[in-house]
């Protein structure tokens, strides 16, 4: 499984707002045969639902677009790898591709698809969460800094006054 480097861009009323390198691949999924009417479902051991939890469909994160060197197919699956930097770890999630484009930049040819997020890794999910809930018990048992409990000895004192 090749990866390749694309970004992962945010727009705002047609501006990009934000931009964050990721790496990316093409999933492939395996065709099912449909069910008939009166027979059992297809086994399908091909998915592994204990990988991805399935984000809600109803939220929306906002304008996403991917942009790279290759080509994208309509409502084609892409894994994505974000790097989450406050925890130096990865977070791999699955988006559909939407809308896609192409324009040149450059003089070479750059391709554009707008992403929805579809499910989040959970091993990658669970390691995230874990460091975030280590890092707020570690805040909140740190000692706090109040400047104002302890006079400074042998401080200057100014007062100023009206002339």
């Amino acid at each position: 499984m090749s990866s390749k480097t694309g970004w992962l861009e945010k727009y705002k009323d047609g501006r990009v707002i934000s931009m964050v390198e990721v790496k990316y691949h093409r999933v492939k999924l395996k065709k099912t045969a449909r069910r008939k009417k009166g027979q059992a479902p297809p086994a399908r051991n091909h998915r592994d639902e204990s990988l991805y939890y399935v984000l809600d469909k109803k939220v929306s994160y906002g304008e996403l677009s991917l942009t790279a060197s290759s080509v994208f197919t309509q409502n084609e699956i892409i894994e994505l790898e974000l790097f989450v930097a406050r925890h130096q770890a990865k977070l791999r999630v699955l988006a559909r591709a939407r809308d896609t484009q192409t324009f040149m930049e450059l003089r070479r040819p750059m391709f554009r698809a707008q992403v929805h997020f579809a499910a989040v890794n959970k091993h990658d999910f669970e390691n995230v969460k874990a460091l975030e809930e280590q890092r707020l018990r570690e805040e909140a048992a740190a000692p706090v800094f109040n400047p104002a409990s302890k006079p400074v000895p042998n401080s200057m004192k100014l007062t100023f006054k009206k002339s």
